[in-house]
């Protein structure tokens, strides 16, 4: 059996030597704690529904279903410079850059329907 403090020592060297590789002193578990906490607040779904507007929710759901603006327009009945001021705000809204994360956004956030 190893002495209780030769064992202590041999925890410390072992974590000393994991930290120098790059590793962790607290647990994974706490870790994922600790980064949550640190995460910027999500708005719930039903804000984030209400942040966008009718026109945009419609907006959104045509893009996701591989509409153009120019046919998202015609479908709308108005102009494509509108549609695209409205992907501008949806996109800052979701604050996202691209069709496709605005799509994977809405749709992780229950927004889009499947």
């Amino acid at each position: 059996m190893v002495p209780t403090m030769f064992a202590d020592h041999q925890k410390v060297l072992n974590a000393i030597r994991e930290i120098r590789e790059g590793g962790s002193p607290i647990s994974p578990i706490i870790a994922r704690l600790v980064f949550r906490e640190l995460q910027p607040p999500t708005a719930p779904v039903e804000q984030m529904a209400e942040a966008l507007s009718n026109r945009e929710l419609e907006t959104l759901n045509l893009l996701s279903r591989g509409f153009s603006y120019s046919e998202s327009a015609e479908i709308m009945n108005i102009s494509a410079h509108t549609v695209a001021s409205y992907v501008k705000h949806i996109y800052r809204k979701l604050e996202v850059n691209s069709r496709a994360e605005a799509v994977f956004e809405a749709s992780s956030r229950g927004i889009l329907g499947a």
